[in-house]
C-alpha cells in the first residue's frame, strides 16, 4: 500500500502544478480584467462627458438660433423705414429744388 502512495506522488506533483499554474492563469487574468475594467469605466465617463457637451453646444446653438429668428421681424421693420426716410428725403430734394 505504501508502495502505492508513492507511486501516485508524481502525479500529485503534477496536478499541484497544474492547480498552481491555473491560479497563476487566474491571477493574470484578474489584473488584465481590472485594467479592461478601468479603461471601460475611464471611456465611459469620458463618452458621458462629451454627450454633456454635445448637448450644451446643441442649446447653446438653438438658443441662437431662437434670437436671429426673432430679429428678423425687427430687420425688416428697419428696413421698411429706411425706405420710408429714402422716399421722404428724395420728396423733400424734389421739394427743395421746385423752391430754387
Amino acid at each position: 500500500r505504501l508502495k502505492e502512495l508513492h507511486a501516485l506522488f508524481p502525479q500529485l506533483e503534477g496536478w499541484k502544478n497544474q492547480a498552481q499554474s491555473r491560479e497563476a492563469e487566474l491571477a493574470e487574468l484578474a489584473v488584465n480584467f481590472a485594467a479592461m475594467e478601468k479603461d471601460r469605466v475611464t471611456r465611459g465617463e469620458v463618452i458621458e462627458a462629451q454627450g454633456r457637451s454635445i448637448s450644451e453646444l446643441q442649446s447653446q446653438m438653438d438658443q441662437r438660433l431662437k434670437e436671429l429668428h426673432a430679429l428678423f421681424p425687427q430687420l425688416e421693420r428697419w428696413k421698411n423705414q429706411a425706405r420710408s426716410r429714402e422716399a421722404e428725403l428724395a420728396e423733400l430734394a424734389v421739394n427743395f429744388a421746385a423752391m430754387e
